[in-house]
């Protein structure tokens, strides 16, 4: 039994059975597609919103503090938990796979849990709520649609018995802690001082194409939320 032995635990949300719909990634270069049968909703700035029977789908533009478009957009994702309860959250793709082979590692694997718990802990902690079956209400889970995506995303109850309406400020709170724990995972490795000391020779290199093809654009991104927020 090793450290990283709750991941087995890891909840799947499976929708490929309603949709096959690829997930946009929290923080991207463009919007959500609006499709005529989801009752799209687009905004001055291009952002668009899909209402379907097994979800929503959300795109706002990031919007600088002079009011000026960065090109970028925040994508959100509401999808039904329990009784007029709801996941609302974001989808973080393939972006925390490198942490996890890092962790379940056969020979390195604790050494590596105990450096990302200490030196990243909102995606160590999110990781563990997620598993845990969100015991606060939020955590790191997968959601499947034509693929496996990795999702963040917090439980909360509908305010109304008669339509959807989710507290504003509680989604905001969502949000906060999805930044903290997509910051985490986009800006691994450079953020987990001694990597080298518990990764072994042969995956030195990244092995992931996708992935650190998508990195630079992630990172850009994420300077353009910083801007957003002030």
């Amino acid at each position: 039994m090793t450290a990283a032995d709750f991941l087995r635990d890891t909840p799947l949300l499976d929708l490929s059975s309603v949709t096959r719909r690829p997930l946009l990634d929290f923080l991207t270069d463009r919007s959500v597609t609006p499709e005529e049968e989801a009752e799209p909703r687009t905004d001055q700035w291009g952002a668009s919103t899909n209402i379907w029977p097994w979800g929503v789908e959300s795109s706002e533009m990031l919007v600088s503090r002079n009011e000026q478009p960065s090109g970028s957009f925040l994508t959100t994702y509401v999808f039904g938990f329990a009784e007029n309860s709801y996941f609302v959250g974001h989808s973080f793709g393939e972006f925390p796979e490198p942490i996890i082979r890092l962790v379940t590692d056969h020979d390195n694997g604790d050494r590596a849990c105990a450096l990302v718990a200490e030196n990243l802990s909102a995606v160590w902690n999110a990781l563990h709520a997620g598993a845990a079956n969100f015991p606060d209400g939020w955590g790191l889970f997968k959601v499947r649609t034509d693929h496996d995506y990795w999702f963040f995303a917090g439980i909360l109850q509908n305010r109304s018995e008669s339509g959807f309406d989710l507290d504003p400020a509680l989604v905001r709170t969502v949000r906060e802690a999805a930044i903290s724990v997509y910051g985490d995972v986009i800006q691994f490795p450079a953020n987990l001082p001694g990597i080298l000391d518990v990764l072994p020779p042969d995956r030195a290199r990244v092995r992931n194409t996708k992935i650190a093809e998508r990195l630079d654009t992630a990172t850009s991104v994420m300077r353009d939320l910083k801007d957003a927020l002030g």
